[in-house]
C-alpha cells in the first residue's frame, strides 16, 4: 500500500508544494520560493529528490516496481514489466535522436570521437574508471599470492609481477587472449579461476632473471645466493 508520502506533493523536510522535476524546469521561478532547497546542478528540489529516494527504497524492499509502486518488480530489476518496457522505449527514441544529432548515444553531450564510439568525455571517463578497478585487481592478487617476492623477499608492490612457475606463460596468455596480451586479460583469469596454484611473485630483477638464465634465478643457483 502506498502512503502520503509516496504521493508526488510530498511536504517532508518542509517542502510544501506538488512540483516534479518537469514542472521546476518549466516554471523557474519556482526556484525562488523552496527556500534554498533548490539543487541547481541537478534542477531538482533536494527535499524532492530525498523523498523520491526515501519511496523507492520503500518500493524496493517490498519486492514492488520502484516506478508505479503497483505491480510486482520483475526478476532481477527494480521495475515491473510494463514501466521496463515503457523505460526502453523512451531510451531508444532518445538515443535514435542524439545518433541522428551526431552525438554520443550514452550521454548525449558531446559528437563522438573521430574513429571511435564514444565521446572523449566519455572515454576519458571509461579509462579513469577502469585504471582504478584494474589497480584494484592487481592489489587482491598479490596480497593472494603473498605480497613480497618468492625469491628474494622484495616487499615494494610496484617491483612485484605474477610469473609462471613452470615457464608456460607465453602460451597461457595465448590462450586466455587473442593478442597473448597479460596485465588485465591475465588478473581477470586469476580472480575468475579463484587464484589457482602454478604462480607466485616475482620481482622485476627475479622474474627477468629467471627469463635469461633458462627458467633459474640467478639467485637460485649454487653460490649466488
Amino acid at each position: 500500500m502506498s502512503s502520503d508520502n509516496d504521493k508526488r506533493g510530498c511536504t517532508n523536510g518542509g517542502y510544501n508544494g506538488s512540483f516534479g522535476s518537469s514542472y521546476v524546469r518549466e516554471n523557474p521561478s519556482v526556484e525562488s520560493s523552496l527556500e534554498g532547497s533548490f539543487d541547481r546542478k541537478n534542477k531538482y528540489p533536494q527535499t524532492q529528490r530525498k523523498c523520491d529516494i526515501a519511496r523507492r527504497e520503500r518500493r524496493k524492499a517490498a519486492g514492488l516496481c520502484t516506478v508505479c509502486g503497483k505491480c510486482e518488480a520483475a526478476s532481477g530489476k527494480t521495475r515491473c514489466l510494463d514501466c521496463q518496457g515503457r523505460h526502453n522505449l523512451s531510451a531508444n527514441a532518445t538515443r535514435a535522436r542524439w545518433i541522428e544529432q551526431g552525438l554520443y548515444r550514452d550521454c548525449g553531450n558531446n559528437p563522438m570521437a573521430v574513429g571511435y564510439k564514444r565521446c572523449n568525455g566519455c572515454m576519458a571517463t571509461r579509462r579513469t574508471k577502469a585504471r582504478g578497478h584494474n589497480k584494484d585487481i592487481r592489489f587482491q592478487i598479490l596480497e593472494h599470492y603473498g605480497a613480497k617476492c618468492a625469491c628474494c623477499g622484495e616487499l615494494q608492490v610496484l617491483f612485484l609481477d605474477v610469473d609462471h612457475i613452470e615457464n608456460d606463460g607465453a602460451q597461457h596468455r595465448r590462450s586466455i587472449s587473442r593478442e597473448g596480451f597479460s596485465g588485465t586479460s591475465f588478473y581477470r583469469w586469476l580472480v575468475r579461476n579463484h587464484y589457482p596454484a602454478g604462480f607466485q611473485l616475482l620481482c622485476r630483477n627475479c622474474n627477468w632473471g629467471k627469463h635469461r638464465n633458462g627458467g633459474t634465478c640467478p639467485h637460485k643457483e649454487v653460490g649466488n645466493g
